[in-house]
């Protein structure tokens, strides 16, 4: 028992010194989102769903599994900056919209190639600005910590559209009159960088 609270002990030694010693730096990331779970090349695609889910009107326990295109702009043609990779769920029984995300932001960009953020929490797609936690990274964003906003709206071949009142879940609105949802996401990251650590 003993050895054990010295392995924490030091532990947390070491994790107050490492906090000591890093520097803050900031980066801003902005790009948009495009989950397609219907269609000839869906990028979403449900994989489980609960025995209330067809009789739920939220849809509740549905679980969806994405690999969703990350581009410069709200055109799913635009440049394309990463993936989303991950799966999120149907949470609630009462309210629509409250989904459980787990997600990998995987980043292609030249600045970014091959790093990446993790998104996991809560995400009520209906409000138009909405929080969720990055808990982690890897790359250029290791050691990172944030919290995103998002914010939704459509786009279509003759521009874009901004949603101001939303009543379904906007994968209902794939295909609907040629508009395409996005998602814009928007990362302020305050960064520590850790020198000479070796443990």
């Amino acid at each position: 028992m003993f050895a054990i609270a010295k392995v924490i002990t030091l532990f947390l030694i070491f994790h107050l010194l490492i906090l000591a010693d890093g520097t803050e730096t900031q980066t801003n990331l902005h790009f948009y989102f495009h989950d397609q779970p219907g269609g000839s090349n869906p990028t979403a695609i449900r994989v489980a769903a609960a025995s209330v889910t067809s009789t739920s009107p939220t849809g509740f326990g549905a679980t969806v599994m994405m690999d969703d295109p990350l581009t410069a702009g709200p055109d799913v043609s635009s440049a394309l900056v990463g993936r989303a990779q991950g799966l999120y769920a149907l949470a609630s029984r009462d309210e629509g919209g409250h989904l459980l995300m787990a997600m990998n932001l995987v980043f292609m960009d030249q600045e970014n190639n091959g790093s990446t953020l993790a998104v996991l929490g809560r995400n009520n797609v209906f409000d138009p600005i909405r929080e969720m936690p990055v808990i982690g990274g890897s790359g250029k964003f290791r050691w990172q910590l944030s919290i995103p906003t998002s914010e939704i709206g459509m786009a279509s071949e003759t521009g874009r559209q901004k949603l101001t009142k939303v009543n379904r879940l906007s994968s209902t609105f794939v295909g609907f009159m040629g508009l395409n949802p996005y998602c814009r996401r928007s990362f302020v990251l305050t960064q520590n960088l850790y020198h000479n650590l070796i443990l």
